[in-house]
C-alpha cells in the first residue's frame, strides 16, 4: 500500500468535524512552512543530477537564519569527529549531512524561526534529541550506514504531526482542540509531510510502526526510534531537558565519552543549550582510581 492509499484509509474512519480541521491544518500550517525557502529547493534536492552550481544556490533561497543552522550543524563534530576547518560552500553542507538529512533538517528549523513559543522550541529540541539518540543506538548496535542515517531521520519526523498541531492552535487562537487531538493525528498529519515534501518512503513505516519488531540480526530501525524516544521522553517529563550523565573527564579536560561532546556541541550550535545539562559522575573503572574519602 502507497503512501496515498494509507492516507485514504485513515481518513475513511475520521470524523466529519475533524476532517475539516484537518484540512485547514495542512492548509495554514504544513503549506505555510514554504514560506521559510523557496518551492524549488526541495526538487532541486531531490535530483540527483542537479548540477554543484545548483545546489550552491540553494542557500540563497532559504531564510537566512535556517541557512545558518545548516552551516552550525554542517560543521559541529557531530558530522565530522576530525575538524578540518569551517566549510563555507553549502554543497559540502549538502554532502556532508545528506539529501534526505538536508531536507529534513530545513523543515524542523523552518518550524524553530516561524514557531517561536518556548513549547515548539521544547519539542523541537526533543526531536532533535531523539534523532540523535536514534542515530547513537544504532551505531551501538552495529547496524549497517544506511539504516543509522534511516533512525537520524525517523528521530526528527516521529512527532512532526504534534508540532503542526501546536502551531496551528498558536496561530488560530479561537480554535478549541481536544486535548488528545495533536497525539491522535500525530502520525496521519506526519504522512501528510512525507507525501507533501517528497521524504523518503522508509519514514512511512517508521511512522506506523506500533509494536516491537526486528530484523535478521538485531532490532529494526523502527523499533530503535521508538528506544530513543523513550529515554528521550522520559528526560524531558522528568527534567524538561535533556539530561546526561557522562564519565569524569581526564586531567586534560577531554572527555571520556565522545558522544556526549558531540550532542553538546550540536544543541550549542542549534542555539537548543537551554535544553540541555550534562553533569559528570566516575565511570566504573574511574572508581578505581578515585582516592577515598
Amino acid at each position: 500500500m502507497d503512501i496515498e492509499e494509507i492516507i485514504k484509509s485513515m481518513e475513511a474512519s475520521i470524523m466529519d468535524k475533524d476532517k475539516e480541521i484537518l484540512a485547514d491544518i495542512e492548509n495554514k500550517t504544513i503549506n505555510g512552512l514554504r514560506f521559510g525557502f523557496a518551492p524549488e529547493v526541495m526538487g532541486i534536492l531531490d535530483d540527483m543530477d542537479a548540477p554543484s552550481r545548483k545546489i550552491e544556490s540553494i542557500k540563497d533561497m532559504l531564510h537566512q537564519n535556517v541557512a545558518l543552522k545548516l552551516y552550525g550543524i554542517g560543521n559541529s563534530v557531530y558530522y565530522s569527529k576530525i575538524r578540518k576547518g569551517n566549510m563555507s560552500s553549502f554543497l559540502e553542507i549538502v554532502l556532508r549531512l545528506g539529501t534526505e538529512q538536508t531536507k529534513t533538517y530545513i523543515l524542523m528549523f523552518t518550524l524553530l524561526e516561524f514557531a517561536r513559543s518556548a513549547h515548539i522550541k521544547k519539542m523541537i529540541a526533543k526531536n532533535i534529541a531523539t534523532s540523535i539518540m536514534a542515530k547513537i543506538i544504532a551505531r551501538e548496535f552495529g547496524f549497517a550506514y544506511d539504516n543509522i542515517n534511516k533512525a537520524e531521520l525517523g528521530g526528527l519526523v516521529l512527532e512532526i504531526g504534534k508540532m503542526i498541531v501546536i502551531i496551528y492552535q498558536e496561530k488560530e487562537k479561537e480554535k478549541n482542540l481536544d486535548n488528545d487531538f495533536s497525539e491522535k493525528f500525530n502520525v496521519y498529519l506526519g504522512l501528510k509531510i512525507i507525501k507533501h515534501f517528497g521524504l523518503p518512503d522508509y519514514l512511512i513505516n517508521i511512522l506506523l510502526e506500533d509494536v516491537i519488531s526486528f530484523d535478521e540480526k538485531s532490532f529494526s530501525v523502527s523499533t530503535i526510534v521508538n528506544i530513543a524516544n523513550l529515554l528521550v521522553s522520559h528526560s524531558f517529563n522528568t527534567r524538561g531537558k535533556l539530561f546526561l550523565k557522562i564519565p569524569l573527564s581526564d586531567r586534560d579536560g577531554i572527555q571520556a565519552n565522545q558522544y556526549s561532546e558531540m550532542v553538546v556541541e550540536l544543541f550549542r550550535a542549534l542555539g537548543l543549550d537551554e535544553y540541555i545539562e550534562t553533569i559528570e559522575a566516575p565511570a566504573e573503572r574511574q572508581k578505581i582510581f578515585q582516592p577515598e574519602r
